[in-house]
């Protein structure tokens, strides 16, 4: 009685489909799918029982007249017979070489994209040389990190402050006091240096510590901690820019406010000494 209703999930699935199921497990999940229960063992024994029966008939047949009547199997259909079973099903070409690989799947086959083109008269574009693969992709990679680090250092010089305080202004060098080498060296001595641990991330060029290749490494007066060489361009870019003000890209501390006050400070000192 399961062998019974097993055949007729089969025979569901030829009507629907017009092939076979290529495995057990496709015919089961149609069994499900259609609200019938067909176990794995009844499923693979109903395939093994009609495809033996199917090819002792089409092992008494004649092979021209067989050939004629009925399509060959869609694992021995080649793309081209792909293309003619869809036209005389359809009564035109498909249009596309996606439409004729679905189709092969639809009935039962495998068809390649390449093959499918090839079978409609498509030019296949060549494929790109393994040689000339990965530079391109590492200049890709090089461009993307350049752009992410023009933009981190950007967005980080950019002052945006919307509370400040007008009769109190914060005090600010006058342009022909910045003299862009001085300004860099004096910056530059306002960062220790500092140590840091591996996995740490530099927040300018968001790349982590390596115990590998070791970058210096410097400390702020807010105490965040950058790449020496990129403190290095965030100053740079700021003595060269007289609109911007020097501020650390985390904590917008104003560095040349920093300075002045460490200068004052070691004024104080030595006057009491």
């Amino acid at each position: 009685m399961a062998s019974y209703a097993a055949e007729e999930v089969l025979q569901q699935y030829l009507a629907k489909y017009g092939a076979r199921p290529r495995t057990p497990d496709q015919l089961c999940a149609f069994a499900r799918h259609s609200g019938q229960n067909l176990t794995f063992a009844l499923a693979r024994r109903v395939l093994a029982a009609t495809g033996t029966s199917a090819s002792q008939q089409a092992g008494s047949s004649s092979g021209s007249s067989a050939s004629a009547s009925s399509p060959a199997s869609p694992a021995a259909v080649d793309a081209g017979g792909w293309l003619q079973q869809y036209s005389r099903d359809y009564g035109h070409p498909p249009s596309s070489a996606q439409q004729l690989c679905a189709f092969a799947t639809h009935r039962g086959g495998s068809l390649s994209f390449a093959d499918a083109r090839l079978a409609m008269g498509e030019t296949v574009p060549p494929p790109i040389p393994e040689s000339s693969r990965f530079p391109w992709l590492q200049d890709l990679f090089a461009l993307n990190q350049h752009y992410r680090t023009l933009a981190t250092m950007i967005f980080a010089r950019l002052d945006m402050q919307q509370n400040f305080d007008i009769e109190q202004p914060v005090a600010a060098p006058t342009v022909s006091a910045r003299l862009p080498l001085q300004d860099i060296a004096r910056l530059m001595a306002l960062a220790k240096p500092a140590t840091v641990q591996e996995g740490f991330e530099c927040s300018i060029c968001l790349s982590t510590h390596s115990p590998c290749a070791p970058p210096k490494w410097v400390q702020l007066p807010c105490l965040h901690v950058f790449h020496r060489s990129c403190y290095r361009e965030l100053v740079q870019y700021s003595c060269f820019n007289l609109m911007l003000n020097c501020r650390c890209p985390l904590c917008r501390l104003d560095l040349w406010e920093a300075l002045n006050q460490a200068h004052t400070w070691n004024s104080s000192r030595t006057s009491r000494s």
